[in-house]
């Protein structure tokens, strides 16, 4: 509930720069290993440990920063109320990181066989 209300304060237009950041981070300062620096722990990680590490922070980065340019330009073109541009900013995060465990995990099953 705390990042709702701050999200709505905030300019709400602007969000999708900041989960870009966050993007921007997650891809550039993750590290091969799963001891320090930028990580997300999702499903696949779970599921296969260390090997779903890297792809999976690189991957789960690379999904957020396109997916919230895609919504910096839906925010600037189309007039949306503040409440459904933050539903849908919270949507897409969601759904990134879901696609991202998706496709480590679809990735990695292929490569074992």
């Amino acid at each position: 509930m705390f990042v709702l209300n701050w999200i709505d304060k905030a300019e709400v237009n602007h969000v999708p720069l900041l989960i870009f950041g966050i993007g921007l981070v997650a891809f550039v300062f993750c590290t091969k290993t799963p001891h320090g620096g930028i990580a997300y722990r999702g499903l696949a990680y779970y599921i296969y440990g260390k090997k779903a590490w890297y792809l999976s922070n690189k991957l789960g980065g690379a999904f957020l920063m396109f997916f919230s340019s895609i919504l910096f330009l839906i925010f600037k073109i189309v007039q949306i109320s503040s409440d459904i541009k933050v539903a849908i900013v919270c949507l897409t995060c969601f759904f990134s990181l879901i696609l991202t465990d998706v496709s480590v995990i679809i990735y990695l099953k292929k490569k074992e066989k």
